[in-house]
């Protein structure tokens, strides 16, 4: 798998996309995600590409998005946030959804900085 996706774990929404910041970046898209228009407006303090990793890090820390990539055997999902709870259940019922029984997965919370890497069922519980 090498997909990736944006997840909105407040609002319920999942939406495939190519690349995290270009399609940030395309007008209209971080409505469909429900992204703030407050924190839209800040998206031009960030060069395009050369304030990639600083761009996408502002929007998870400010939105209750989830950036999502396939990495073929291991998908890894990165948000930040003070409760995993909402987090930890998108990412659940994203793996029932996309995710075949030998994947790993690796979740990043940058707002605790804690990290979880398992394979299998061991996250979801069985799915």
């Amino acid at each position: 798998m090498k997909e990736g996706f944006w997840i909105n774990y407040a609002a319920d929404i999942v939406i495939e996309i190519d690349e995290h910041e270009q399609w940030l970046r395309r007008l209209g898209n971080t409505g469909r995600l429900g992204v703030s228009e407050e924190v839209q407006k800040a998206f031009s303090v960030f060069k395009p590409g050369v304030d990639r990793d600083r761009f996408l890090l502002f929007v998870i820390g400010h939105a209750p998005v989830m950036r999502v990539r396939g990495h073929g055997g291991y998908v890894t999902f990165e948000f930040a946030s003070n409760s995993s709870k909402l987090p930890l259940t998108a990412i659940i019922k994203w793996c029932k959804r996309y995710a075949g029984p030998h994947m790993s997965r690796r979740v990043h919370n940058f707002e605790t900085s804690e990290t979880m890497c398992n394979s299998g069922d061991s996250l979801t519980g069985g799915y």
